[in-house]
């Protein structure tokens, strides 16, 4: 069995993963002409199972939350960077009816904690143990996890000529629409992060989630992500540092009006691709033809689990193996 894997990010990467352990005698080819770097949204990676505005448990949150914290460990024995950390989270209403909804969701999930007093003078929702994941290191570990179980890897495109020396085609090219099948109702959006030097002083430990402002300790001890942009209208997925500042500086300055924009390093950007449902779509398109795409927000809780699932149906060749909540069958 001979399979193309089209797309080398999370999606293509933890469905190669699973079926090579699946089926070892298949010979798996990786596509991706894009470095690690431009693989992955360049939003704010944090791994929870309460994403979103209202912050509801997600669908099969903790079974996700699990699958893609064991994919991490596998991939940390690949790299010598950490890949990943775990903090807390603070996330504060922006709005009367999103304090409504906190208040709600803090009454029906135990772990989710009201805090009417912080350090930034608003109410809000506490989480106690979040993963912060370097996404671009864990993109490459994880890769190298592939290769050492005899999955090949080619830095070049996927084009149509190239698909009758494939017994099967997996699509999991992440925002890029394929124009291999026709598509569903997706939509994309543009996101910019600020990365900024940390200011002398500044021992805030935990990630903050305010009015579309995320504010995230990096990895690195010495840097500060800011995000994001959340940009519907936008010509390419190219860095715009001018429209990111002039986005989220205001916001970030609303809560930290000391920070100076002599503390910017760098300005990252990503796209996201996104389904009506807010879910990822796995997908049967042809007979030999599958799909995996649309993770939009969710793509570091649901890569692993979904993943899997996906690497069964395909094995067993049956759509039997995958959630009606994500599967799309109007190709």
């Amino acid at each position: 069995m001979k399979i193309a894997i089209v797309g080398a990010g999370l999606a293509g990467l933890a469905f190669s993963w699973y079926y090579k352990n699946l089926d070892p005698s298949a010979h798996l080819i990786l596509f991706d002409s894009e470095p690690p770097s431009c693989r992955t949204s360049a939003l704010a990676h944090l791994l929870y199972p309460y994403v979103g505005i209202r912050s509801k448990l997600n669908w099969q949150g903790p079974r996700a939350l699990q699958k893609s914290t064991h994919l991490l460990k596998v991939a940390s024995q690949f790299s010598d960077a950490t890949l990943y950390k775990k903090l807390p989270l603070l996330k504060l209403a922006s709005s009367e009816k999103q304090l409504f909804d906190l208040k709600k969701s803090v009454e029906e999930f135990p772990e989710l904690k009201w805090k009417e007093e912080t350090s930034l003078n608003k109410p809000g929702i506490w989480m106690e143990e979040v993963i912060q994941v370097d996404a671009q290191n864990y993109l490459i570990a994880l890769e190298q996890a592939c290769l050492s179980i005899g999955i090949e890897f080619q830095n070049k495109l996927f084009t149509k000529q190239m698909q009758d020396g494939f017994d099967k085609i997996i699509y999991c090219s992440g925002h890029q629409y394929s124009d291999s099948f026709s598509k569903p109702a997706l939509s994309q959006m543009k996101g910019q992060g600020i990365i900024l030097r940390r200011p002398a002083g500044f021992d805030q430990d935990f990630c903050l989630i305010a009015h579309q402002l995320h504010l995230i300790p990096a990895i690195n001890p010495e840097t500060i992500y800011i995000g994001n942009t959340f940009e519907r209208d936008f010509k390419d997925s190219k860095p715009e540092p001018d429209k990111a500042i002039e986005i989220l500086w205001p916001k970030l300055i609303e809560y930290f009006p000391n920070f100076s924009k002599s503390l910017i390093l760098d300005v990252k950007a990503g796209v996201r691709l996104n389904a009506p449902s807010r879910l990822p779509i796995l997908s049967k398109i042809q007979q030999n033809m599958w799909a995996f795409t649309a993770l939009g927000s969710k793509g570091m809780l649901y890569h692993a689990y979904l993943g899997e699932i996906l690497a069964q149906a395909v094995k067993k060749n049956s759509t039997k193996e995958i959630p009606k909540k994500v599967l799309y069958t109007n190709f």
